[in-house]
């Protein structure tokens, strides 16, 4: 492989890594936490059960956006933990369809694609994470493949190797189209099922014996597709997962206002000491979305506010009434004219005339429209969990999810810890304690290396030392790069044929582990394999212990 194919395939997978996102967090964290609680799971196993899941958005080892190694482990990462596929998949992308510029090199055999696998909902990698914390009794590495198992149903469909880039954050979205909608509802079924053999591998003091919700029976003696069944049909549940947010009249003043002021500053306006046309921007129907309300303000306002010249790129058209009308009608012809200040910023619904959809999240305007949409999502569903369970829980971003702040909690740095706080009005503030993030990181690293990682006997300082490798060699240029590794091998001389075995058996994890699922990951969707895997020893009969649990109960740091 030549060194110009080598640059160009990173290049091409940090591009789509920008743009590769899951469910966000009021799916990974709220909607886990109330999916555990309807399942009868205690309200502090529930909480960590859903910052475990979103954990894996929050950590710079797991995130889909960063790419560990390059280009390879970033490209296995993402189909491990956000975008599941087997490599052994028959269901893939005929690459002769893909764009010349799209990278056909497989991450997993070196070799040139046959086949680009596809994202595939409850298959077997998606719940392969989860499954073995059962078998490890590992509550956290469980509840992080619940992300997984999650995500597998958002991605559906999409390339495993690269992404959803040209349908940006639709997949994320479990409202945007009845599909999204009824999509959703098929992950909770499943999840449901995950949760139920998390509830039965619970001490007793982790079960919730008195929630009943939507049933006559208690939700602990409730089956997963009794769970399900019932968790959709509850009109709270299904209102708030299917509420359109795009067409929320507060999500469409922010971008009515980003809109006109665009407008304005390009002239489009007539430009006065005090604007008028700010008098009119709340002047839209409700149930219009951003591009059917910038319209509705258009036939409010006056036309004398309009600079009519300027729409036509500084002509005065003396046929301008005709122009009108041959456009279509005001409305068609100032769409034509507005409507591209909204476009990459505030999205349009997929159909069969849009099938490609650009967001821009690092425009400052694009940005901020974007953040409102997550806050009103994550205002609702914190509604829907405090109406159903009486629970007030708010989920704080990582405070050291970049590249940096890992490096930070490697070396244990108390500036980046967190312990779960109660605001002042009553609010549970959640986070992973720095111990806990600490712990998620070698999970990972391990979950990703597992032949190394066997090797180092588990050692935390080896991993930290590698990780610490890793992450700094992504962040420097290839020149400096270089010369870390001449200095690197320069020290390793003593030792030089150990450090030669550590970067064979990482390159051998990268090409080779983690190809094919295990024969009983998907054991426990069914309550009778279940039960016999149980029995076997191949799950453990307690996810977590008496003592950490009442530790949990007591601190809400899961040790």
């Amino acid at each position: 492989m030549t060194k110009k194919f080598v640059l160009k395939a990173v290049a091409i997978v940090l591009f789509f890594s920008t743009q590769a996102r899951a469910y966000d967090v009021d799916t990974h964290f709220y909607g886990t936490y109330s999916m555990a609680r309807f399942a009868g799971i205690r309200h502090e196993v529930a909480l960590k059960l859903a910052t475990g899941a979103q954990w894996m958005d929050e950590s710079y080892i797991s995130d889909p956006m960063s790419m560990i190694v390059l280009p390879d482990v970033g490209m296995k990462k993402r189909r491990l933990l956000h975008f599941p596929a087997t490599r052994e998949s028959i269901h893939g992308f005929d690459p002769n369809a893909l764009p010349s510029w799209v990278s056909k090199v497989d991450p997993a055999l070196r070799t040139p694609l046959t086949t680009m696998t596809e994202t595939i909902a409850n298959c077997e990698f998606a719940s392969e994470m989860f499954s073995e914390g059962l078998a490890e009794g590992d509550l956290m590495k469980a509840s992080a493949g619940l992300h997984t198992l999650e995500d597998s149903y958002a991605h559906a469909g999409t390339i495993s190797e690269l992404g959803h880039a040209h349908f940006w954050h639709h997949p994320d979205r479990p409202y945007v189209d009845a599909e999204s909608i009824n999509k959703y509802f098929d992950m909770t079924a499943s999840v449901f099922k995950a949760m139920v053999a998390v509830r039965d591998l619970l001490p007793s003091n982790g079960v919730d014996y008195n929630l009943q919700v939507g049933s006559n029976s208690k939700n602990y003696q409730l089956t997963a597709a009794q769970l399900a069944g019932l968790y959709k049909n509850i009109p709270l549940v299904k209102n708030t997962i299917s509420y359109n947010v795009l067409k929320d009249r507060k999500y469409v003043a922010e971008a009515v206002r980003i809109l006109f002021a665009r407008a304005y500053a390009a002239g489009y306006l007539k430009h006065e000491p005090n604007p008028q046309y700010l008098t009119y921007l709340n002047r839209f129907q409700d149930g219009h979305d951003a591009y059917e309300a910038a319209l509705d303000v258009v036939d409010a306002m006056p036309s004398t506010l309009i600079d009519f010249d300027k729409l036509n790129g500084g002509v005065r058209s003396p046929t301008l009434r005709d122009d009108i009308r041959a456009a279509g009608g005001m409305r068609v012809y100032m769409a034509a004219k507005l409507h591209p200040f909204l476009k990459g910023f505030v999205p349009q619904p997929m159909s069969a005339t849009h099938k490609f959809e650009k967001e821009n999240d690092t425009d400052s305007d694009g940005k901020a429209i974007w953040q409102k949409e997550n806050e009103i999502r994550v205002e609702n569903i914190r509604s829907m969990i405090q109406k159903l369970y009486n629970a007030h829980i708010f989920f704080l971003e990582n405070n050291s999810k970049d590249a940096s702040g890992f490096l930070k909690e490697l070396a244990k740095d108390s500036r980046v810890d967190f312990r779960q706080r109660v605001n002042k009005n009553g609010i549970e503030i959640i986070g992973y304690s720095l111990a806990e993030k600490y712990r998620f990181d070698h999970m990972i690293f391990k979950y990703l290396f597992p032949k190394l990682s066997a090797y180092l006997k588990n050692d935390a300082v080896e991993i930290d030392n590698l990780s610490r490798l890793i992450i700094t060699n992504t962040q420097i240029s290839l020149l400096q790069r270089a010369k870390n590794k001449l200095a690197a091998l320069v020290a390793l001389l003593p030792g030089l044929g150990d450090g030669l075995k550590k970067m064979q058996i990482a390159h051998d994890d990268i090409l080779n582990s983690r190809i094919s699922p295990v024969h009983y990951d998907k054991h426990y969707q069914d309550p009778i394999a279940f039960r016999h895997r149980v029995a076997d020893g191949t799950y453990k009969a307690r996810i977590i212990s008496d003592e950490n649990l009442n530790v949990l109960i007591n601190s809400g740091v899961l040790h």
